[in-house]
C-alpha cells in the first residue's frame, strides 16, 4: 500500500495492480485509496490478472471477482444509521454535472477518465469530488459510493 502511494505520487499516470492474498474490506479500501487501479487476489485466475493489467494500463479500475464480492457486501450491509443514510434524498440538491461525476466515480472511473469524458480538467474533477463530499456530509470515498448505490445512480449488479 505504501509502495502504491509512492508510485502514484512519483508517476501519476502509471497503472498500478495490487496482487495480494488479503480480501479484507479495509485493505482493499486502503489499496484503492493509495492509488491502485486494480486489486487482484493471488488465487484469482490468469484471466483476471490479465484483465487487471489491461485495465490498469488504460487507467481504469479492476477488482477480482472475490474482491468485488467483498466490496458489494459492504454496500449491501449498510446499517440504517450509517453516514450515508443521513444523505438520503440529498441528491436532489446536486447539479446535473455533480450527479454525473458522482455516478462515474462510483462506477470506478478514474479522475482522468471522467475529465476526458466530461471535457473537464482532472483538477476540476477533484474539486467536484470534494464538493460532493461536503454537500453529502461524508468524509470518505466509500461513503460517496454507498450514497450513489443507495440512490440508484449505480446498479448493484453492474
Amino acid at each position: 500500500i505504501t509502495a502504491a502511494a509512492e508510485i502514484r505520487n512519483a508517476c501519476p499516470e502509471t497503472g498500478i495492480v495490487m496482487l495480494t492474498f488479503q480480501a479484507q474490506l479495509d485493505v482493499i479500501r486502503a489499496a484503492i485509496g493509495a492509488g491502485a487501479n486494480a486489486y487482484v487476489l493471488k488465487d484469482s485466475t490468469e484471466g483476471e490478472l490479465f484483465d487487471a493489467i489491461v485495465a490498469a494500463a488504460a487507467g481504469r479500475r479492476y477488482m477480482s471477482q472475490r474482491a468485488s464480492e467483498v466490496m458489494v457486501e459492504s454496500f449491501i450491509d449498510i446499517d440504517a444509521d450509517d453516514t450515508a443514510s443521513s444523505a438520503h434524498g440529498a441528491l436532489r440538491g446536486l447539479s446535473t454535472r455533480e450527479r454525473q461525476v458522482l455516478q462515474m466515480l462510483a462506477e470506478g472511473s478514474s479522475n482522468n477518465h471522467i475529465a476526458e469524458t466530461l471535457n473537464l480538467s482532472p483538477k476540476t474533477v477533484e474539486t467536484y469530488r470534494s464538493r460532493l463530499m461536503r454537500k453529502l456530509e461524508v468524509t470518505s470515498f466509500a461513503a460517496l459510493v454507498r450514497i450513489a448505490v443507495r440512490e440508484g445512480l449505480v446498479d448493484r449488479q453492474g
